[in-house]
């Protein structure tokens, strides 16, 4: 019998994670970077719109993903919106992946905010089952 179309989809695809299964292999998803929510404000408690958010990873963080840094803008009433960045990959079970730990700060008009320490959770999602991590920042207080 010969499959066609979606079956054959099907088939091939059972066959791979029966296959990675019996290595100790499955696919997962690792966060890179969490959800990020929270707002920034100037020294008065006011927001600050378009102030430049900057993630990066802390020096010397011991997570086996490396991130580099990542900008983005807050909006006009300085909140700050980021979806979760992930990424996929095999698995090898048992193992753990542990998540860098990220610092997060604003600029805008020359100052800077003082960095927020922000930890991505170890662990993995397998077939990228789960809920993504999300983070609130809080306030991010520029002088």
């Amino acid at each position: 019998m010969k499959l066609k179309g979606f079956a054959a989809i099907v088939y091939w695809v059972g066959v791979s994670l029966a296959a990675c299964g019996a290595c100790g292999c499955m696919p997962a998803v690792v966060t890179t970077v969490p959800a990020l929510s929270g707002r920034v404000v100037n020294s008065q408690g006011r927001p600050v719109s378009g102030a430049t958010i900057e993630v990066s990873e802390k020096p010397g963080s011991q997570g086996r993903a490396r991130v580099g840094s990542r900008t983005f803008t807050a909006d006009a009433e300085g909140r700050i919106e980021r979806p979760e960045e992930r990424k996929w990959m095999l698995h090898m079970i048992p193992g753990d992946v542990y998540g860098p730990t990220l610092q997060v700060k604003a600029t805008a008009n020359g100052v800077e905010s003082v960095p927020r320490e922000v930890s991505v959770a170890p662990g993995v999602r397998l077939f990228g089952l789960g809920s993504p991590q999300r983070v609130d920042v809080g306030e991010l207080r520029l002088p």
